[in-house]
């Protein structure tokens, strides 16, 4: 199988070995997956709609040229879900985004569903997020832990908001799963679910890069897609992407 995975910003955030590491652990031992970065557009991260309205140009074509390249699925690595949206009237190969796969998981586990997301100041972009998918209604909360993303990317958690955002999510919102809100937790993952059963917290905890690569196997091996090609007219078809 053959799997592309879109960074949406640019690669001064380059994978690291542990990024790396983690994708192939979420696929089988005979995929193939390959990592493209957005550099044409310039921006370090996503954090705002006007941030996603920048990127999505390159995003989208990435995408397309991924079904042209030959790939059986993408999976673009953002829980805005940059594109994945629009790909379904482009392409005709399963476009998976991890908030939309994460939601979908989740219900299926829990009845009470609490995204925890990063700083409350994009509230109202993460409240948009969540309604475009049309699965807002299986999110009962929104939480955050106050972290950027880039204080992710560089400090990690160590002062331990994420705990302390999950056990609020449980205590307060009597939630039963979390998902994580940025793709950029999953290294905390399993640190987080130690220190939850250790407090006797029960919540499951949904990471949404596993939560959309097992996603998007399930459906290149169904032949399964998302497509409305062919149902919907779009100029873009008519554009040839190298």
């Amino acid at each position: 199988m053959k799997i592309k995975i879109i960074e949406p910003w640019t690669s001064n955030n380059e994978n690291t070995e542990e990024d790396i590491k983690y994708f192939e652990s979420c696929l089988s031992q005979n995929d193939h997956f390959e990592i493209v970065f957005n550099d044409d557009d310039g921006l370090e991260t996503l954090e705002s709609v006007s941030d996603e309205s920048f990127l999505l140009p390159g995003v989208v074509k990435n995408i397309i040229k991924a079904e042209k390249e030959g790939f059986d699925g993408v999976y673009v690595n953002c829980s805005a879900d940059p594109g994945v949206f629009q790909a379904k009237e482009l392409v005709q190969i399963p476009v998976v985004g991890p908030l939309s796969s994460s939601i979908l998981l989740a219900s299926s586990i829990g009845k009470k569903v609490t995204v925890l997301s990063n700083t409350s100041n994009n509230r109202e972009c993460e409240e948009y997020w969540i309604e475009r998918t049309g699965l807002g209604h299986m999110v009962s909360q929104l939480r955050f832990s106050e972290l950027s993303i880039l204080d992710l990317l560089i400090n990690g958690d160590p002062s331990y908001k994420t705990f302390q955002a999950c056990k609020e999510s449980v205590e307060k919102d009597n939630c039963d799963v979390i998902i994580l809100g940025c793709t950029c937790m999953f290294h905390m993952v399993d640190e987080l679910r130690i220190k939850l059963k250790e407090e006797n917290i029960n919540v499951q905890i949904v990471e949404p890069v596993m939560a959309s690569l097992k996603m998007l196997r399930t459906l290149v091996e169904m032949n399964l897609t998302g497509s409305f090609n062919g149902r919907i007219s779009s100029h873009i078809n008519e554009i040839t992407i190298g």
